[in-house]
């Protein structure tokens, strides 16, 4: 069963990437867009006020009064905030967007079960651990506020450091070694299966087919400045159901999941590197682990930021790679099976596609979703994420040999 999956997930993961390589990044339009066309939203992050911050920890009932107030991250999604106290305290909190999650009371009960699960299981194991949520004064995960903006708390993880990308080989072992520990550590949660806070969040056909509805719309006039990626796209769409395809006929199992491990979300010890705790578990939920693991090398193993306006500087670091697959296999434990093993290149490939469709896609309608700092940041997102893509396709063989040499 098994080869035979491997044999097909070979011809389809294999047979399109080639075909259209981001070789030189097109020239942005500089033409105003028609008047009858709407403007499209610029989400930035707001400021949060000392007024405001001194409300959220009196609502939260921590002791102390505010003396620093600083933004935290650069996440696509939330806007999250480092209150710092008097008491030498200091906590997270996130404003939720809830355009995005709308079922809030899902998403925490998720969280709260995995958090609880974890930290139950590592008592007194050198630091790993995870996040410790905080409830507001009548006891609820979540406080909302008059002008009905939803907030969470967490305490702040001390002595830890986060990354945009590996920097280092010892890094992208430990990311690596900490994303597989998260999953090893929830393969026996018990209870029932947690919720689907976001139905349909790597399911890469559906993202090309949303890329498709909002190709024809147009609502904003863009396509004419993203004809190139637009081409790429749907070159590539012919494998984008492979691993949905290989689980559906049981060849790939469902797990508990991350869904959304960017390299920066896993905080290393500040001085010995190794993994200490996986932030932002919203998306935590029923999902594939070669998902995980290739977003993990997506957002840590390229060659410059995912922001970076020059697509043509963006190609896959192979050691990089290669040690971030080595941490992810130990940390993990033996969980994966040899199909997951084998189809770990061709996971990163799959992965770093669909999120390129999907800052395409924003791009076209508007910027709803990612906040974004100018016009044609989703845009030039997209194109180095179909950049590494393409890189990752031409270096697929070798990859797959040095894990399997590992």
């Amino acid at each position: 069963m098994y080869n035979v999956a491997i044999q097909e997930a070979r011809s389809r993961a294999t047979s399109a990437f080639y075909v259209c390589i981001v070789t030189k990044t097109p020239p942005l339009s500089t033409k105003p867009l028609p008047r009858a066309i709407a403007t499209p939203l610029l989400r930035t992050i707001p400021m949060l006020s000392n007024e405001a911050a001194t409300n959220l920890i009196r609502n939260f009932d921590l002791k102390g009064e505010v003396i620093d107030c600083a933004p935290l991250g650069n996440g696509h999604i939330h806007h999250t905030w480092l209150l710092t106290l008097d008491t030498a305290d200091r906590y997270v909190f996130q404003n939720i967007n809830t355009d995005v999650f709308h079922n809030l009371d899902a998403m925490m009960d998720n969280m709260n079960r995995v958090t609880a699960h974890i930290n139950s299981r590592r008592q007194g194991s050198r630091r790993w651990q995870s996040l410790r949520p905080q409830t507001d004064v009548t006891g609820a995960p979540l406080h909302r506020t008059e002008n009905e903006d939803t907030w969470r708390c967490c305490a702040f993880v001390e002595k830890t450091t986060c990354h945009d990308r590996a920097d280092s080989e010892g890094v992208a072992y430990q990311a690596g070694r900490g994303f597989g520990m998260f999953q090893a550590d929830l393969a026996d949660l018990s209870g029932e299966r947690l919720h689907d806070t976001l139905p349909r969040f790597h399911d890469t056909p559906w993202r090309f087919a949303s890329l498709e509805k909002a190709i024809a719309h147009d609502a904003y006039g863009r396509c004419a400045n993203a004809q190139t990626e637009v081409d790429f796209a749907r070159s590539n769409q012919q494998f984008a159901s492979t691993l949905m395809d290989l689980h559906a006929e049981g060849a790939i199992p469902e797990r508990v999941t991350h869904n959304d491990t960017k390299i920066n979300n896993i905080l290393l010890d500040e001085e010995t590197n190794e993994p200490v705790c996986v932030v932002d578990l919203d998306t935590v939920m029923p999902g594939l682990s070669l998902y995980d693991f290739g977003d993990l090398i997506r957002s840590a193993a390229g060659s410059v930021p995912e922001d970076h306006p020059a697509a043509e500087e963006m190609h896959l670091c192979p050691n990089i790679y290669t040690q971030i697959a080595t941490g992810f296999l130990d940390g993990a434990d033996g969980l994966l099976l040899p199909i997951e093993i084998e189809l770990m290149p061709f996971s990163a490939k799959l992965i770093t596609l669909e999120i390129g469709v999907r800052f395409l896609t924003d791009y076209l309608e508007g910027d709803h979703y990612f906040n974004t700092d100018h016009e044609h940041h989703n845009l030039e997102r997209c194109r180095t994420q179909f950049a590494l893509a393409a890189s990752i396709a031409s270096q697929e063989k070798a990859l797959q040999a040095a894990v399997q040499q590992g």
